[in-house]
């Protein structure tokens, strides 16, 4: 592990009181390297976007507590702002993946559908940049964010709205709260109107 990986979890424990039991330093993959390059432009270059959605690419650091133990994971992310200050964020996974790492929709516009259609969205445009949809993953804990940006909002809640957009349940444990999901590679340009029913292996 890098020295200055050291000190970020030495960090992070120390701010925030809890323990660090892996590090995954993610690179990026092919896929993701594409998008980065490619991104920018496709956004700018459709005036429909305009005033409504950016991307911006950095490092980021999440953390996610989960059967597991509590994993950090330091990537490279893609974030589409959208005007509102919603947020979707990508970041590279496995060998030609993606992961969906955050998707936080500004209070104002929630329960509305809003943000199924902004994660929609945001998978059309990473398709029309590939040419198809690539293999997404997520992972839930029922909650967002951290201390002062923690917002508690329900395993199942989270698992529901991401039906919505198609994914599949693949992993679910009530203690602690965890759930992994999954939507398949596709040649669609768009995410499926008819989600695939879920497949579930629970684990207590």
């Amino acid at each position: 592990m890098k020295a200055q990986t050291i000190e970020l979890v030495k960090d992070i424990q120390r701010n925030l009181g809890f323990s660090i039991d892996e590090v995954l330093e993610v690179g990026r993959n092919d896929v993701f390297e594409i998008l980065t390059k490619r991104v920018g432009f496709h956004v700018r270059s459709r005036g429909h976007f305009n005033g409504f959605m950016k991307v911006y690419q950095h490092q980021m650091n999440s953390i996610v507590q989960g059967p597991k133990g509590t994993i950090l994971k330091i990537h490279d992310s893609l974030d589409f702002m959208f005007s509102d200050g919603s947020i979707v964020r990508y970041s590279p996974i496995g060998d030609e993946g993606i992961e969906l790492t955050r998707i936080q929709v500004s209070k104002g516009n929630r329960r509305k559908g809003i943000g199924t259609e902004m994660v929609n969205l945001t998978l059309v445009v990473i398709s029309n940049i590939l040419g198809y949809r690539p293999s997404v993953s997520l992972e839930c804990t029922g909650s967002i964010g951290l201390q002062n940006n923690y917002e508690e909002v329900g395993l199942d809640n989270q698992i529901s709205f991401f039906l919505k957009s198609g994914f599949v349940l693949q992993e679910y444990s009530l203690t602690p709260p965890y759930a992994k999901m999954f939507l398949d590679p596709s040649p669609l340009g768009y995410p499926p109107s008819s989600p695939p029913n879920k497949q579930v292996n629970k684990r207590e």
